[in-house]
């Protein structure tokens, strides 16, 4: 499971997916797939962001900055990994034992192989939607899921960028075309698709990390389902040109934050390109009436 998890380029956890930690891709430096993991792993510094520190730490495997990017927090930068679906205690538990014994270090007291120290064992979700019934691991917060733009199923011509500053380094945007004013054209429009599923009723609502650097590269059109698009616009004027976090509104509305009505069961957000050069990073959708998005 280990290896799957870490070096796979095909599993739906895989780090090593395309543009993410692939030999090929290597995004932040950082290659899980090639051989010698562990000991490039151990000797291995990190990008500036994350202050240079070796990404695994012999002398302290629990504390390593793999190990606190891929656990429940708090991250030292960025955001938590892999993007988009969140491992289980079960899961970081063995990725944890699994470092110790590579690295000939005695198991954790009263751990048995296979299973996280002092953590039950948890069901691993279906690796194919997010379950917004319940919360993430150490989350806080129920009927809340959070996923990066370019762990989405993209579609050209949007593509995925890099950017320190953005959470995990990357960001989606189409960088050429005109105005869409057709959110239903397939033709040349950008469009990044999530499936997910709820277990219980209630409307949702969501929340995107953007950038904007003028009126005519700030805005989206978002669905779910078979909903009616909501023109998302007026980036501009909230983010000023900076990373920031904006609700899905409806501008010809009255700029009213947009509501999802949803019942149990399987879903489809879908965030369609509208203007060049609007840039999203990451995105929340939330059942939680009283959500605040988190800091920059």
């Amino acid at each position: 499971m280990v290896e799957t998890i870490l070096a796979s380029s095909a599993a739906p956890k895989g780090c090593a997916q395309r543009a993410c930690h692939s030999s090929e891709a290597s995004a932040s430096g950082l290659d899980l797939e090639s051989a010698g993991l562990i000991a490039r792993l151990e000797s291995q510094p990190s990008s500036m962001a994350c202050g240079s520190a070796p990404y695994l730490r012999a002398s302290d495997v629990p504390g390593s900055l793999l190990m606190q990017k891929i656990g429940g927090g708090p991250y030292p930068c960025g955001g938590r990994m892999p993007t988009g679906l969140v491992l289980t205690d079960f899961e970081v538990g063995c990725i944890s034992q699994y470092f110790q014994t590579e690295l000939g270090l005695p198991a954790n007291p009263g751990t048995d192989a296979g299973q996280a120290p002092d953590q039950g064992v948890v069901e691993a979700p279906d690796a194919g939607a997010l379950d917004l019934g319940a919360p993430a691991p150490d989350a806080g917060v129920e009927s809340e899921v959070t996923i990066e733009a370019e762990a989405m199923s993209l579609m050209g011509p949007f593509q995925t960028l890099t950017d320190m500053a953005a959470s995990g380094g990357m960001f989606v945007a189409q960088t050429a075309g005109d105005l869409n004013a057709d959110p239903g054209s397939t033709t040349d429009v950008g469009r990044a698709v999530f499936d997910f599923t709820v277990s219980q009723a209630g409307p949702a609502r969501i929340f995107g990390r953007v950038r904007a650097t003028d009126t005519d590269s700030d805005s989206f059109w978002v669905r779910v389902d078979s909903s009616e698009y909501v023109q998302w616009n007026d980036l501009n004027a909230i983010s000023a040109g900076a990373w920031t976090w904006d609700d899905v509104h409806d501008t010809p509305a009255g700029e009213a934050a947009a509501e999802f009505d949803l019942q149990p069961g399987s879903h489809r957000l879908e965030v369609v390109y509208r203007e060049t050069n609007a840039q999203i990073d990451r995105i929340v959708i939330t059942q939680d009436p009283n959500f605040q998005p988190p800091a920059n």
